[in-house]
């Protein structure tokens, strides 16, 4: 059956009923435990004490509290509105074909997108949870304590190891149990899990949207149409190393601000990547339930008439010939079925 999508889709036009009653409501059930989750995490959980030394250089950088290269909600915000742009012209451009209705274009995107949002929020929770485990100290974790030392203190080579059990002698001046505590989850970065997590998922699903999705053409394209589809491609790949860059260029700006070192952003990336690849993987395969989704009522509404007695079929003539007809009649539902 080829798709009825001649002429212009209408906002109008949406069946909205339909649209929700399409989504994955069990995922989202899900994805509700995972959110009150992080909330416990992030409000009742203390990270891991790990000792400190006030001569460890790593930790020593300076706290630039007025420094804040890129903001955390431009972090969340601007890798949100990618996903949403990448998503929008993939169905609505790339795969605008293989719908039937705006319906189902509306539907594929808003399924793609809150997967998207919960991958999100899945790494939240476990960059959070990893954050409280491993407890690793800032790179500006000393001007965060701002330990008291005695003014008469002497710290040598010979004295390093004594001096690590004697940490408890040197505590923090600083009263902030916020501050502190922050201080204490440096790994891995979560600035960088988020802009990856939703980075490669918009990545991927661009990737797959445009070469695997999209259907082969049966004839040789004129030149024009060649070389406009290569145009469209390159762009398309653009776009992707766009979000990627930027998703880097977060964790990178995480390091400049003395939040986090090079490992941190490293972990933080390879766990944003993990997680939308995962969501990824899972939510592709399904994606064709959410057009089906209404059409199984339908299926079972045509079962249903067709086992039943009950439904008079029109008959042109009488005898032998009108049993064969109704016969025919009644077959054609079931071996559609």
């Amino acid at each position: 059956m080829a798709p009825a999508n001649k002429g212009p889709w209408l906002f109008r036009d949406i069946e909205w009923r339909k649209l929700w009653g399409r989504q994955d409501y069990a995922n989202f059930c899900l994805t509700a435990c995972i959110i009150i989750a992080v909330i416990l995490v992030t409000v009742l959980a203390e990270p891991h004490v790990v000792p400190y030394v006030i001569w460890d250089g790593r930790i020593a950088y300076p706290l630039n509290s007025e420094l804040n290269t890129i903001p955390s909600w431009v972090a969340v915000f601007v890798p949100l509105v990618m996903l949403a742009l990448t998503i929008g012209l993939g169905e609505f451009l790339a795969a605008r074909r293989m719908h039937n209705s705006v319906t189902d274009a509306v539907s594929t995107a808003v399924y793609f997108f809150l997967d998207g949002v919960q991958s999100f929020i899945m790494g939240l929770l476990l960059t959070q949870v990893f954050k409280v485990m491993v407890g690793r100290l800032r790179p500006n974790f000393l001007s965060r304590c701002q330990p008291i030392v005695p003014a008469n203190a002497v710290f040598s080579l010979q004295n390093i190891t004594a001096s690590i059990s004697e940490t408890d002698n040197y505590p923090c001046s600083n009263t902030d149990l916020g501050v502190l505590k922050d201080g204490r989850q440096a790994f891995p970065s979560g600035h960088t899990s988020i802009s990856f997590n939703l980075a490669v998922y918009a990545s991927g699903y661009l990737i797959w949207v445009w070469h695997w999705r999209r259907p082969s053409f049966a004839h040789r394209l004129s030149f024009g149409q060649e070389f406009r589809n290569d145009l469209v491609n390159v762009l398309a790949k653009a776009w992707m190393l766009a979000m990627l860059c930027f998703a880097w260029g977060v964790g990178i700006s995480r390091i400049i601000d003395f939040q986090h070192d090079v490992s941190d952003v490293v972990g933080g990336a390879l766990l944003g990547t993990m997680i939308a690849l995962v969501y990824l993987l899972r939510a592709i395969p399904r994606w064709r339930r959410v057009l089906e989704a209404d059409r199984g009522s339908d299926r079972a509404m045509v079962g249903a008439i067709t086992t039943s007695g009950d439904v008079e079929m029109p008959l042109s003539g009488a005898g032998n010939g009108a049993g064969k007809q109704h016969s025919t009649a009644m077959g054609g539902p079931l071996e559609a079925v």
